[in-house]
């Protein structure tokens, strides 16, 4: 658990209002009970909203409601590539034919794959097809695959 930055944004007692940025295993809500315990006071957590996970910001977000009541066009410019959550992960280009190999459901050696971990899955000339983790041994192996084709 990591705290990057803790402001105060207001205090009015007896509550008081933060902004956190933190990392992901981060509990809020034990962190605001330990600042209760180190006042003196106690605390507890009111109400709480995420404002941000990875590349997305609830200020660049909509309703759904919102959503559903626009046309195709005006959606297209809301909506984010499902590879969007990814895009801190390497990404790894597959022949044609290694990619036949790993939807299959089979490890493929990849010249020169990234180090072991998380990596995003490209077909040249067919785009993103998934998730998958480079092993010890250098082979990529499929994790989460999706079919990104449309009709």
């Amino acid at each position: 658990m990591t705290v990057f930055e803790l402001s105060l944004l207001d205090l009015s007692l007896p509550a008081f209002t933060l902004d956190i940025r933190c990392s992901k295993g981060t509990y809020i809500r034990t962190l605001v009970e330990d600042i209760g315990e180190a006042l003196g006071c106690g605390a507890h957590v009111k109400s709480m909203q995420r404002t941000v996970v990875g590349p997305y910001e609830i200020g660049n977000s909509i309703t759904l409601d919102a959503l559903r009541q626009m046309n195709e066009e005006q959606r297209q410019q809301w909506l984010m590539s499902i590879e969007s959550a990814l895009m801190d992960w390497p990404a790894v280009n597959l022949s044609k034919d290694t990619s036949f190999y790993l939807r299959q459901g089979q490890p493929v050696f990849v010249p020169h794959a990234p180090q072991p971990g998380w990596v995003r899955l490209y077909e040249r000339d067919g785009g993103f097809f998934g998730m998958g983790q480079v092993l010890d041994d250098g082979r990529v192996a499929p994790k989460r695959l999706v079919n990104t084709e449309t009709s």
